[in-house]
């Protein structure tokens, strides 16, 4: 008789400590099942903030610890346009290039931003990653710059979108969508024939904002 009541009492304790495991298991599991659901192509928006606002539209591929995606070009350059009045526009030092003489709209080139991501932490809802920039065209590689370029006339420039602290990404584990999260405080302008700025201006802004809205893929 006792010898039953041992083997049920031991019994028992294997059964705790494997149920205890297999919830430590599951939620590994489950974790990593999430962030294989991240992955993808998606469409979504460029917003500045918090702003309800459409500044651009584009798509986003997530695999598994690289994303992709296109800044909103054409809207950082109209952002640094419109600021001619209130900073030195070095168009004094520069008048002759094309990029102030030309009267030809820049061609806007589509750079995709190749931006390495890790996984962070998870809560209930999300599921966080920090992403760093480690594929470039252009050199020197650094984590607080994203980079484009343009055309103007036969001249080829590149823009520099400079960073504030690190770009930071949300997967929403509810609504299975990202948001991304880029600071900025600085865009310049380099002349990719003279290796010349020949525009900038520095000031702190809304970060810019990509929101998925459906996956494609």
């Amino acid at each position: 008789m006792k010898t039953k009541v041992y083997l049920g009492v031991l019994l028992g304790m294997m059964l705790m400590a494997s149920c205890s495991e297999d919830t430590s298991a599951i939620d590994d599991l489950k974790n990593a099942e999430d962030q294989l659901l991240a992955m993808g192509l998606y469409e979504g928006e460029w917003r500045t903030g918090t702003r309800s606002t459409v500044i651009g539209k584009g798509n986003l591929a997530v695999k598994s610890d690289l994303m992709e995606f296109v800044l909103p070009e054409e809207w950082i350059f109209s952002l640094l346009k419109s600021r001619q009045e209130s900073y030195n526009r070095l168009d004094d030092l520069y008048s002759d290039d094309p990029f102030y003489s030309s009267s030809s709209a820049p061609q806007f080139h589509g750079v995709v931003q190749s931006i390495h991501y890790t996984w962070q932490g998870i809560s209930n809802k999300a599921s966080y990653a920090q992403m760093e920039n480690v594929e470039t065209r252009f050199d020197p590689v650094t984590d607080d710059v994203y980079s484009f370029t343009m055309t103007v006339d036969d001249t080829l420039y590149r823009v520099d979108l400079m960073l504030i602290g690190k770009a930071t990404s949300i997967f929403d584990l509810n609504t299975r969508m990202w948001t991304i999260m880029i600071p900025y405080s600085e865009i310049a302008v380099i002349n990719l024939k003279t290796h010349q700025t020949i525009d900038e201006f520095v000031e702190e802004m809304p970060m810019l904002v990509f929101n998925t809205t459906k996956k494609i893929i």
